[in-house]
């Protein structure tokens, strides 16, 4: 039997509607290419968000840019990831789901207490 790899695509229009942006169709797709892309060569979180379509502002931008953070952390480093599952609550959806000020908060904690950057 052949042995397949499996890889793990984000699909952000599952839990994601954009409040502060207005992407159109193209650059949603563009957007979910990207950190598909980025999710399978595990690209720093900094590069990611240097790269990241303008198109995203504000809480919409932090979200994505947060939930991008916590994959990376998943994938690379799960002694960092449960800091942030620790910090967060019972279950990983409190991570990720859409509150502008904690969503802030956790991305800044990332930023500069977990990966310096």
């Amino acid at each position: 039997m052949k042995n397949s790899k499996f890889k793990l695509h984000l699909n952000l229009s599952e839990f994601f509607e954009p409040i502060d942006s207005n992407p159109t169709l193209e650059e949603g797709t563009e957007i979910m290419n990207y950190y598909n892309n980025c999710v399978d060569k595990k690209v720093h979180p900094k590069e990611f968000e240097a790269n990241l379509n303008p198109c995203l502002i504000k809480g919409d931008r932090v979200h994505t840019i947060l939930t991008y953070q916590l994959g990376y952390l998943s994938a690379v480093d799960l002694d960092k990831y449960k800091i942030m599952y620790d910090r967060n609550g019972e279950n990983h959806y409190d991570m990720i789901k859409r509150d502008n000020a904690k969503n802030l908060e956790n991305y800044n904690y990332i930023k500069n207490q977990i990966l310096k950057y």
